[in-house]
């Protein structure tokens, strides 16, 4: 006789055991794809800026970018004192796109452009300011859970170069003329060469006071001056003086000689006015 009780508690002893043997399923594995490191590159196009012709007052020109030896380009990470990179652009090379890369993606940067006059990089002809420009590289776009940056779409960012004034390398040159009374002149011992700038007006403002000893200053020597303005006119002393009291001997109507500086403007030794006679007279 079968016990309707007892064939429902095998029934449930026997789900359980079938369970217990019977292995689990596995659960479903989620793959996660990594995105890969890129970096997004950048295209900087140099412009040189185009100068007004002249500045006014002593007409100084600019420099143009016939005289450009060659520029850097310094990369800074934004806000940064240290360039990420660098490079070197010959003055021919300046007018090609250069890319620059390894850079991150999505990421502010500043260029600096310094421009030299020569391959030894003494002399910079670039301004301080206005030859730098920030960007920043293009943003990674998510595919199928992969960041990615297109390399084709490379960011072009124009600088531009702004040149600086051309410097007058104005200078002068006096050879030192003694007058035949001066060697009646008694207890002179030194030589006093001033240099003055002469107004419109007349007026003179000293620019330049040198003393030398009368012993180490022979007749035929030749003194210069430099740091001198274009266009501007100049007039230069000798003084016979007496270090015991401490005047002058010399007459100043005499021993003196003006001249005015070109406005020809080259920053180079022509700039020069050449060797003026300097008389010391009594």
């Amino acid at each position: 006789m079968w016990n309707p009780l007892a064939l429902l508690i095998a029934a449930i002893i026997a789900a359980t055991l079938a369970g217990c043997a019977a292995p689990a399923a596995p659960a479903a594995m989620k793959l996660t794809r990594v995105a890969a490191a890129r970096q997004a590159p950048v295209s900087v196009q140099v412009r040189v800026t185009r100068p007004a012709t002249y500045k006014t007052q002593a007409v100084v020109a600019a420099y143009t970018s016939a005289d450009i030896d060659h520029v850097v380009l310094a990369v800074y990470r934004a806000g940064g004192a240290t360039a990420v990179t660098t490079l070197t652009r010959s003055a021919a090379s300046l007018a090609t796109i250069v890319t620059i890369s390894n850079l991150r993606a999505g990421t502010a940067y500043e260029v600096r452009a310094t421009a030299y006059a020569d391959a030894a990089e003494t002399t910079v002809i670039s301004d301080a300011t206005g030859c730098a420009t920030t960007f920043t590289t293009p943003s990674v776009a998510t595919v199928e859970g992969v960041s990615a940056v297109d390399d084709a779409a490379v960011t072009l960012v124009a600088l531009a170069l702004k040149l600086k004034d051309t410097t007058f390398a104005g200078s002068a040159a006096f050879t030192l003329s003694f007058d035949s009374t001066f060697a009646d002149a008694d207890a002179i011992d030194q030589v006093r060469v001033r240099l003055v700038a002469v107004g419109g007006d007349g007026s003179e403002t000293e620019k330049i006071r040198t003393t030398y000893d009368l012993a180490s200053v022979n007749a035929g020597q030749t003194l210069s001056v430099g740091q001198l303005r274009s266009g501007t006119t100049y007039r230069a002393y000798a003084d016979g003086l007496r270090s015991a009291d401490g005047t002058t001997a010399s007459d100043p109507t005499k021993s003196t000689v003006t001249f005015t500086t070109s406005t020809v403007v080259n920053g180079q030794a022509d700039d020069a006015v050449g060797t003026l006679t300097l008389p010391l007279a009594l």
